[in-house]
């Protein structure tokens, strides 16, 4: 499927209307690289690419790396949704000057403050893709300590890397944390508010997040957060007030401030 990608794109650059303007995001570069290239000596169009986030930030490749930057500087204009990745744009040296950040709109109402307590269960919410930027197994290991506590980690979100998920039931295996685990999929946003509704707090440990969607959710719910140290999560979390900020590779520190808002529903 990937090769048929710049065919699809070619495709588009052929049948596009003149004086026509692209949207498109930084991660269709593979598909549209070669078409927004003659596009660009053509002249005859708009370009108008949107950041989340840049791909090289999760994961490691120099020759994808050039084409992504390359990409991303054919554009007339660029936007991104947040600070944190337009500091990343200015590492790469794509842009020089501020460009406009637009973040996303949320379609949940926004209730900010909590509405239902677990009495009997201690529910912890996780909502992401299952892939390994997202920091899942961190949140599985954290648990080993807390068995007998009455506490259930959700995890909310499709499959994107199988090879990662099996890795992540092995642990939970493993750590015999069988019970403690429900995984639900993908649900849809009633579901997903109801979920959100009957959860106690909110645990997100992804290792690079050009903005955090599902942070801006959690919080709209009154849901105190435990985030990684990225520097999107210094947008959302004043640590220590609505929620934690911790280094997601440091298991002992997630448990700690899971335990802390466990046992003290107060600062909950």
């Amino acid at each position: 499927y990937k090769y048929l990608k710049p065919i699809g794109g070619l495709l588009v650059y052929l049948t596009i209307p003149k004086n026509s303007i692209l949207i498109l995001t930084n991660t269709e570069y593979v598909q549209f690289f070669l078409p927004v290239l003659l596009l660009k000596f053509l002249k005859k169009h708009k370009i108008y690419i949107v950041v989340h986030h840049l791909l090289t930030e999760e994961r490691k490749n120099k020759f994808k790396d050039r084409f992504e930057c390359k990409f991303i500087k054919l554009a007339d204009y660029i936007v991104t949704v947040s600070e944190a990745s337009m500091e990343s744009l200015k590492r790469k040296s794509i842009i020089i000057e501020d460009i406009p950040v637009i973040n996303p709109g949320m379609n949940f109402p926004v209730l900010n403050e909590k509405i239902h307590f677990s009495n009997d269960v201690f529910n912890i919410l996780f909502v992401g893709s299952i892939e390994e930027r997202k920091g899942l197994i961190y949140a599985v290991k954290s648990l080993e300590k807390l068995k007998g506590k009455n506490i259930i980690l959700n995890v909310v979100g499709e499959v994107l890397q199988d090879n990662y998920f099996n890795t992540v039931k092995k642990e939970i295996d493993t750590l015999g944390l069988k019970l403690f685990v429900l995984f639900h999929g993908k649900v849809n946003q009633r579901e997903l508010e109801n979920i959100y509704i009957k959860s106690d707090i909110f645990l997100f440990l992804s290792l690079w997040e050009g903005y955090g969607m599902v942070i801006a959710e959690a919080l709209s719910f009154g849901l105190p957060i435990i985030g990684s140290t990225i520097p999107t999560m210094h947008y959302f979390v004043d640590d220590g007030v609505n929620g934690f900020i911790v280094d997601p590779l440091k298991i002992d520190a997630i448990t700690e401030k899971i335990e802390t808002l466990r046992s003290d529903t107060l600062l909950r």
